[in-house]
């Protein structure tokens, strides 16, 4: 008995070339393998722990087992290439798109302006509703004359009105507004953002296709102003509403000796803004474009002798042996943090003054960075507050517009020195008249040499 006991044991043996437990065996998913069976017992005292037999296998041909390499292979792809239907949901936003471009009609603001003029002077002419696409501060700011703000900048409203959950009277963000976009009598909308010039170099996603896509579904007859607000404002600003530049009753007078603020027929009404012609805002300090700073016979003509560059791009005219040059590496945007290089800018605007010549600031079109810094240094330098500051410059070069995140910025610089110095006061019955521009300011003034508080990237207002 015990004799057949090992006789069974025997039989049970299995020729393999490597353990099957190893990995990398990819040989085993192509070889048959038979059900897995248990052998008999013989008996718990001569039997050891039971293994399995795999039957219908030769015991003298080995396994063949495929390299481990194979194992990791990726599956054999299938001939040809399937492609895949398009998505319904960008076929049906191609043909929004296509039908906002050909539905949409566009206006200049010259033309705007003789509708607006002619509906003052005859109020029974057809209901003309303007809709203001910016964000509720911008708006605040400035604005077209009886335009109605629509808050659908952030990302939250826009995907409301773009799914149909909420209507432009619902994003109105004041009660007569709400009550305008309800009423029926009119049928013609003009619409702007700030600065946009050709609908079709758009998103769908942008503020104005939205609003003029859910103006079309409403039976609405939209129409773009081409250039937005700022090409608007530049030739038509009687037409607008700047909060910033309303006279106060008890405002400064902003008449300087030697320098009176220019009459209505010396501004320049052109809607080219690069084409602008410098300005002189002190009889040191100048503003302009790129153009300006190139202009090397215009700058020999203005007395200036000093050119400060706030880009973000290195200049491309040619530099003159009489001029000195500087830069303050700055963008145009709601990040960047113009703030960081003021105290550097007013070094150099000092400088140009201790040696008895002017300076020219400028940046790509002297509309937003380098009026920034001139307002920021008639804040310091001299007894200004924003506001007072900013009229200053807007009468001089009525084309300036700083962005938010820059207004935000001269914000917290004022209130950094007020808040550091809170004895220095500004009167507004004295705040322009007396000032000598010849004789630069103590520079041992407390409020004129210590650093106010750091300010962070972006806009607080």
């Amino acid at each position: 008995m015990l004799s057949e006991g090992i006789k069974g044991r025997e039989s049970l043996k299995l020729t393999f070339n490597r353990s099957i437990s190893e990995p990398g065996h990819a040989g085993l998913s192509s070889c048959p393998m038979a059900p897995l069976t248990s052998p008999p017992s013989l008996g718990p005292s001569l039997h050891p722990p039971k293994r399995c037999r795999l039957e219908g296998l030769g015991r003298k041909k080995p396994l063949s087992l495929a390299p481990p390499s194979s194992f990791l292979a990726p599956p054999t792809p299938l001939a040809g290439v399937i492609s895949l239907p398009s998505s319904p949901c960008s076929e049906s936003v191609t043909m929004a798109r296509s039908l906002v471009l050909q539905q949409a009609a566009t206006i200049t603001g010259e033309c705007l302006a003789r509708r607006l003029r002619a509906k003052e002077a005859r109020p029974s002419r057809p209901a003309l509703l303007l809709l203001d696409c910016r964000p509720f501060i911008a708006y605040n700011v400035s604005h077209v004359r009886g335009a109605i703000n629509v808050n659908c900048c952030d990302r939250f409203n826009r995907k409301r009105l773009q799914q149909g959950k909420a209507s432009l009277a619902d994003l109105a963000t004041t009660k007569e507004g709400k009550e305008a976009l309800k009423k029926r009598t009119w049928r013609e909308v003009v619409v702007y953002d700030d600065s946009s010039e050709d609908l079709s170099s758009l998103p769908y996603s942008h503020t104005l296709f939205l609003v003029i896509n859910s103006l079309l579904e409403d039976g609405r007859a939209p129409v773009m102003l081409v250039g937005g607000l700022r090409a608007f404002q530049t030739t038509q600003s009687s037409l607008c509403e700047d909060h910033l530049m309303r006279p106060s009753s008890q405002g400064p007078s902003f008449s300087l000796p030697g320098l009176a603020p220019p009459s209505p027929s010396d501004l320049c009404v052109t809607k080219d803004i690069e084409n602008h012609p410098p300005s002189q805002v002190t009889p040191f300090l100048f503003l302009g474009n790129m153009k300006d700073a190139s202009d090397t016979a215009g700058l020999a003509r203005l007395g200036i002798d000093h050119v400060l560059n706030v880009t973000a791009v290195n200049p491309t005219y040619t530099k003159s042996d009489t001029v000195t040059y500087k830069q303050l590496h700055a963008a145009d945007n709601g990040y960047q943090n113009l703030k960081q290089h003021f105290d550097e800018a007013f070094a150099f605007i000092d400088l140009a003054r201790s040696r008895g010549g002017s300076v020219l600031i400028h940046c790509q079109a002297g509309v937003s960075r380098s009026p920034t810094i001139a307002v920021a240094y008639l804040i310091k330098q001299f007894p200004m507050t924003l506001v007072d500051a900013y009229k200053f410059v807007k009468v001089r070069r009525p084309i300036i517009s700083p962005n938010l995140n820059f207004m935000g910025q001269l914000l917290e610089f004022e209130q950094g020195i007020l808040k550091a110095f809170p004895e220095r006061v500004v009167k507004p019955c004295v705040v322009v008249d007396n000032l000598q521009w010849d004789v630069k300011e103590d520079s041992n003034s407390s409020w004129a040499t210590e650093r106010d508080s750091p300010v962070q990237p972006g806009c607080s207002v």
